[in-house]
C-alpha cells in the first residue's frame, strides 16, 4: 500500500482487471454521478478506512483483499434520501479533482489533493473536518501503509 496512490478509479467503459478489481454497478438506478461520488468517497480517508477495515493479512504488513472481502466493504448507500441529494455535489467535486495528483498513501498526511477530497467528503457527509484530519494523520502511521 505504501506506493499506492488511489484506491478507486472511475472509467466510463468496461475494463478487465489484473491488479485491479473492476466493479460493476448492479443497481440500475445509479448513474455516472453515483459512480463518481463513490470513487471520490473511496479515495477519501473515510474510504481508505473502509478498505483497511475489511482487509485480511497474509503477511504482517501485506494486506490482502479477496472479492468476498471487497463485497463486504461498507460504502454510503446513495439511495438513502439524506445521501441522494449530495450525489451531484460529490460528482462535481470528483470532476474538479479528477486531474489532480494524489501522493502515495505513505505520504497521505501531506497530500494536498487527498486533503481537498477529505474536506469535500466531510462537508457533504456532515463529518467534522478536524476528525478526518486526525484520521488521516493516524493512517499516515499505519504499518501496512508506511511499510
Amino acid at each position: 500500500l505504501s506506493s499506492t496512490r488511489v484506491t478507486s478509479v472511475y472509467c466510463d467503459y468496461p475494463l478487465v482487471g489484473s491488479a485491479w478489481t473492476p466493479c460493476n454497478n448492479r443497481d440500475e438506478t445509479w448513474d455516472e454521478s453515483h459512480l463518481k461520488a463513490t470513487c471520490l468517497y473511496l479515495n477519501s480517508t473515510l474510504g481508505l478506512l473502509s478498505l483497511m477495515g475489511v482487509r485480511s493479512l497474509k503477511f504482517l504488513t501485506y494486506p490482502w483483499f479477496s472479492l468476498e472481502v471487497l463485497r463486504s466493504m461498507p460504502i454510503p448507500d446513495w439511495r438513502e434520501p439524506e445521501l441522494s441529494s449530495i450525489v451531484p455535489w460529490l460528482a462535481s467535486e470528483f470532476d474538479v479533482m479528477s486531474e489532480s495528483e494524489l501522493n502515495p498513501l505513505a505520504e497521505i498526511h501531506d497530500c494536498v489533493t487527498r486533503s481537498a477530497i477529505d474536506q469535500a467528503v466531510a462537508r457533504y457527509l456532515d463529518v467534522a473536518p478536524e476528525r478526518i484530519n486526525q484520521m488521516r494523520r493516524t493512517l499516515s502511521e499505519e504499518p501496512s501503509i508506511t511499510s
